[in-house]
């Protein structure tokens, strides 16, 4: 019986190996570089975003994206790119749209190099927006509570996500990874959820609270927190709503 298993284990990985070898001969006819499955051709870049602009949409790949308070109001946006994997960043209708375009062939995918992640820094001010918007497919997402907006839409599909709560409508989805929101701030709509991880509705214990912070338990929307595998941490008589866990606990705290 063992010595089968071997054989079928030999068997299964000389298929493997033909496969990989097969499709390395294919993407080698169709003009595909070897050397460039071990190189990040990404070069950075920075942008300097000189229109105005009340609100924000972030669309990108495998990248994590931060939001950094710039020091002295100007804004720029760093991130890298290649001739056929670039961003696209410019201000319409008063939203500065920073995009991801993808223009590789299937076999330009094979490469060590090109999944290394690095993070798009969007670098604005401090303030009030009529409305946030990120999404990418791997990467975290980090919204620091200096940004405040009438809606907040943040979606990962592997990535850990900190952002706060908005005036109006919250949203903020991710299928595996952790999720994080400051407890601190007026707020309508929240809809929180993850496949894989844990929600932690962190409480504001800072002491110097601007009447905003004061009326943080308030809501003018209905919350829901929902985590497939996972914990959900809620600060105690906080925050009410639809709060499930597949399997996992709900802590008040």
């Amino acid at each position: 019986m063992r010595v089968f298993r071997r054989i079928t284990l030999i068997v299964s990985l000389c298929f493997v190996v033909v496969g990989i070898i097969l499709m390395v001969c294919a993407a080698g006819l169709a003009g595909f570089d070897v050397k460039s499955v071990f190189t990040d051709d990404r070069k950075r870049n920075d942008v300097i975003v000189k229109e105005k602009f009340d609100s924000v949409t972030v669309e990108t790949g495998i990248d994590s994206v931060s939001f950094i308070p710039s020091e002295d109001g100007s804004s720029l946006v760093e991130f890298y790119e290649s001739p056929k994997s670039f961003y696209d960043v410019k201000v319409e209708d008063g939203t500065l749209k920073i995009t991801y375009n993808e223009n590789r062939k299937w076999y330009e995918f094979i490469s060590f190099g090109s999944m290394s992640q690095h993070e798009v820094k969007v670098m604005i001010p401090a303030g009030e927006y009529k409305s946030i918007s990120v999404n990418t497919g791997v990467g975290d997402i980090n919204i620091p509570g200096d940004y405040h907006a009438e809606s907040i839409a943040a979606s990962s599909g592997i990535g850990n996500i900190n952002a706060p709560k908005a005036e109006k409508s919250t949203s903020i989805n991710t299928g595996i990874g952790d999720i994080t929101v400051p407890e601190g701030e007026k707020s309508g709509k929240v809809d929180i959820n993850t496949g894989i991880g844990d929600i932690n509705i962190r409480k504001d214990d800072s002491t110097e609270k601007t009447e905003k912070n004061r009326i943080s338990s308030e809501s003018s929307g209905s919350t829901e927190l929902n985590a497939g595998i996972g914990n959900i941490t809620v600060p105690e008589g906080e925050v009410s709503g639809s709060i499930e866990t597949g399997i996992g606990k709900i802590n008040r705290r």
